[in-house]
């Protein structure tokens, strides 16, 4: 019921996994990952976003399916790249962008968080995620 309700639901594989009853890990082709992701779209979630660590992120909505590749980046500390990642999606939605534009811009947020140590102090300004997005 709660689902229903959802526009944008945005999981990991674990969390997916878990939400679904379905056993992903990252081992698992985007197609495993996209089917888990329409069992939450059949349940009512409006689009469902999944990152997917090193492998980007998949965007499964009305209009299909859209996988955003990760950015190259040199990884020092995944710690809050998950939370990176959903506060800049939150932030683009807000600014009325699609769930695809959004999750492209939180993927290019959470490469940048991951270039450095620790959560809070990680997480970049909006004008180091143009920068990185104007790179790619």
């Amino acid at each position: 019921e709660l689902l229903r309700s959802v526009d944008v639901a945005v999981l990991n594989e674990i969390e997916l996994s878990q939400a679904t009853g379905r056993r992903l890990d990252s081992s698992n082709s985007t197609d495993a990952v996209v089917a888990a992701c329409n069992v939450l779209r059949e349940r009512g979630a409006r689009a469902v976003i999944a990152t997917l660590g090193p492998r980007g992120a998949v965007v499964v909505g009305a209009t299909g399916v859209d996988s955003i590749p990760a950015f190259r980046t040199k990884v020092i500390d995944t710690t809050g790249a998950g939370d990176c990642f959903v506060g800049a999606l939150a932030a683009r939605l807000a600014a009325g962008v699609t769930p695809l534009e959004a999750a492209r811009f939180a993927s290019a947020a959470a490469s940048c968080s991951v270039e450095r140590l620790g959560a809070a102090p990680a997480m970049p300004t909006g004008d180091e995620v143009a920068a990185r997005l104007a790179k790619a």
